[in-house]
């Protein structure tokens, strides 16, 4: 099955930063973030908020209290590298990005 490797890494993880988490419910990341606080500890993160639903929000990844397992990205294609290059830094799993969100605001 070509979903395994995923959902090994899914097993494993316990802490995932969303870069580019919405404060907005309607956003994409918003849902996602949320709906992901039921099985993993999840890190916001985005330089623009200081908090999401009571929570606190971090710049960086480099900002997040704890040690990163998988980091999802809302973020448009060409911020990507940037990101990637950070997840590297922390020694965080290699980012997801959702499909179709190339152009999408984050």
């Amino acid at each position: 099955m070509q979903h395994q490797p995923l959902l090994k890494v899914l097993a494993r993880a316990r802490v995932i930063a969303v870069v580019g988490h919405s404060d907005k419910p309607n956003r994409e990341s918003y849902r996602i973030g949320t709906y992901l606080r039921q099985f993993y500890t999840v890190y916001a993160v985005n330089p623009a908020l200081s908090e999401i639903d009571g929570r606190p929000c971090y710049a960086m990844l480099r900002d997040v209290p704890e040690p990163i397992d998988i980091v999802n990205v809302f973020r448009r294609s060409e911020y990507l590298p940037d990101v990637v290059d950070e997840a590297i830094a922390v020694g965080a799993t290699p980012p997801a990005k959702r499909r179709g969100l190339a152009t999408s605001p984050s």
